[in-house]
């Protein structure tokens, strides 16, 4: 028997809503913190895409990766727009993260409940930490994140 396919089974509100989430709340918010980010000493942006957002990922969620490519585009574009501010823009695309155990029980738990097949919310916060140390003249644009079972790493 066959799976059901999602894209069928979704409404159209379920697949307006993740594109308003994934994409246009991140266009919005980043228009907002213009001023403030102009206004900065080093400032940064930092987009959470996914993997499901490069190209031939094979991901099926139709919404979740249209709007996941879609915000490549926008960080792509946005890097030009904000150049002559000196205002780097950086899409982090990792694979499935662990989101579902608490921060503070740390990066083994994570590892250990999903048997390293995902990746814990703390290597991300590493890297965006990473990201903030470095001066405004480094750009970085992409950093893609398979977790090492992922068929991308």
């Amino acid at each position: 028997m066959s799976q059901p396919n999602s894209f069928e089974q979704s409404t159209l509100e379920e697949m307006e809503q993740i594109i308003q989430v994934n994409l246009l709340a991140a266009i919005l918010c980043t228009h907002r913190l213009l001023p403030n980010l102009k206004r900065s000493s080093n400032p940064r942006v930092v987009y959470m895409s996914s993997l499901s957002g490069l190209d031939n990922s094979g991901a099926p969620e139709v919404a979740n990766t249209a709007s996941k490519f879609g915000l490549r585009g926008v960080v792509h574009a946005l890097r030009e727009c904000l150049r002559e501010h000196r205002i780097p823009v950086t899409s982090l695309n990792p694979g499935s993260i662990a989101a579902e155990i608490a921060y503070e029980a740390g990066a083994e738990a994570a590892i250990q409940t999903y048997d390293s097949r995902q990746i814990p919310m703390q290597d991300l916060v590493l890297l965006v930490r990473c990201l903030r140390q470095l001066s405004r003249v480094s750009c970085v644009k992409e950093i893609d994140i398979p977790a090492m079972s992922d068929r991308y790493a």
